[in-house]
């Protein structure tokens, strides 16, 4: 679905319409790289931010404690660029459904948090509304359906 504008919208209507959280490209900018593609996702009008819901693809994978993320068509995000590992990296999903832990899945061009490698099939990484992700050499900046609704105000 495509966000045309939060005007006139409540949070709690916001909330209901996007529950999911999001990666947000900020701004979007290709890397130096002919295999990239677009991204899953919906674009926000007015501006040149690209939006990747995060959440489990129907008929996703048997693995209902995570959301997968990766260049291959069978993950749960799909980021078809070539420094992005076929299955890159994955959310944990918490209590409630909601997916606040990121895990690198072994990828080979490295996943970051806050400007440090996460160690692949390590700990989990918690992230907060506001977070930065490097995956390989893509910026993505995480929110949570609340704190984009915030964001988006802030950008009106």
């Amino acid at each position: 679905a495509c966000l045309k504008s939060t005007e006139g919208l409540s949070r709690s209507g916001f909330l209901r319409d996007h529950p999911e959280p999001i990666f947000l490209i900020e701004p979007f900018t290709a890397p130096d790289d002919t295999g990239f593609a677009t991204l899953t996702g919906v674009k926000t009008t007015g501006n040149e931010d690209l939006v990747v819901v995060i959440k489990k693809r129907p008929g996703a994978n048997a693995f209902a404690h995570m959301i997968t993320i990766g260049r291959a068509g069978n993950n749960d995000v799909v980021i078809r660029y070539r420094g992005i590992s076929k299955f890159h990296a994955y959310l944990e999903v918490g209590e409630g459904g909601s997916p606040r832990e990121l895990v690198d899945a072994g990828s080979t061009n490295g996943t970051f948090v806050r400007g440090v490698e996460v160690q692949s099939h390590g700990d989990a990484v918690r992230l907060e509304a506001g977070t930065e992700v490097v995956l390989s050499d893509l910026r993505l900046c995480y929110y949570d359906a609340s704190s984009f609704f915030d964001y988006l105000n802030a950008r009106r």
